[in-house]
């Protein structure tokens, strides 16, 4: 684990030949870490992935991260003008949702019934839900996440 906060596991179903160099850097930087990868030829992509116990946004690609293992994984591509790319990485403890995924806004009152669930289904994926009462914060006892 780095002073980041974030063990870099390298990439995913990948073997650099024996005296190759596949990442050639690992920077932690403060809160960040910057990994520089070099890339094969004919390779357009690499998927990179690492652990840390707090959601990861890195400034290339979309990660992914795995709420129960704190694995997380993105795709890094080739740049058109070199064979080798850098990217950091930053925790965070907020996920963040792209532009566009979906937005809800709900009220529930549950009238004449003593339910006090919200359902959201979902395939493939995980995620957790902040709510709290903007009216009475204390009927929830403030965020939950």
């Amino acid at each position: 684990m780095t002073s980041s906060g974030i063990a870099f596991l390298g990439d995913a179903g990948k073997i650099a030949a024996t005296g190759a160099k596949r990442i050639l850097a690992i920077q932690p930087m403060g809160k960040e870490l910057q990994v520089t990868v070099q890339f094969a030829p004919g390779e357009s992509s690499v998927v990179l992935q690492g652990y840390c116990p707090q959601f990861v946004r890195a400034d290339k690609g979309d990660v992914q991260m795995d709420a129960a293992t704190h694995v997380f994984s993105v795709q890094l591509d080739k740049p058109t003008d070199s064979d080798q790319a850098t990217i950091t990485f930053t925790p965070t403890k907020v996920a963040e949702v792209p532009p566009g995924a979906f937005a809800t806004t709900w009220k529930t009152d549950n009238a004449g019934g003593t339910a006090t669930d919200i359902e959201f289904k979902a395939t493939g994926s995980n995620f957790s839900i902040h709510w709290e009462d903007l009216f009475d914060p204390s009927s929830t006892g403030g965020p939950q996440v």
